[in-house]
């Protein structure tokens, strides 16, 4: 059995997690963020670059929006999203500078990781201020879910 698996997933027909990704889409162009699930729980992307909702484990859910990235004081809205089965990639620029965020939830484990890449596209040095806001309303719904 191993092997007959092996030999189907060594197939040149079978494409790997990254063929299955979509292509950047700007954010004002769809309607529902990039969701993720595993099997201990699923979160959704919210539309500020770093931003999560809907984050649920059983018998937790988390309401509103949380790690929310601010630059300068101002909210970051991302400009693109990218989903793959895997992990949601989102990106926004301002001013010179350029944020790309990676959200994924562990493999067979309960929680999230974030990943933060920020890039000077400028030629000349430019500070900036960047504040995360972790606020997150957190539920525990006991018993049986419906």
């Amino acid at each position: 059995m191993l092997r007959a698996l092996r030999a189907i997933s060594d197939s040149p027909e079978i494409p790997d997690l990254d063929e299955l990704s979509g292509d950047w889409m700007p954010g004002g162009g769809i309607e529902q963020t990039p969701a993720l699930v595993n099997f201990h729980g699923s979160l959704g992307a919210s539309r500020n670059v770093l931003g999560v909702q809907n984050f649920t484990i059983p018998p937790y859910a988390q309401g509103g929006e949380m790690a929310i990235l601010a630059m300068n004081g101002g909210l970051v809205s991302a400009n693109d999203f990218r989903w793959y089965p895997y992990q949601i990639q989102r990106r926004a620029t301002l001013d010179n500078v350029r944020i790309l965020t990676t959200l994924r939830m562990p493999f067979e484990q309960s929680g999230l990781l974030l990943a933060v890449d920020i890039t000077n596209a400028g030629s000349k040095t430019y500070t900036v201020t960047l504040t995360i806001s972790i606020h997150a309303a957190v539920r525990q719904y006991p018993g049986k879910w419906e």
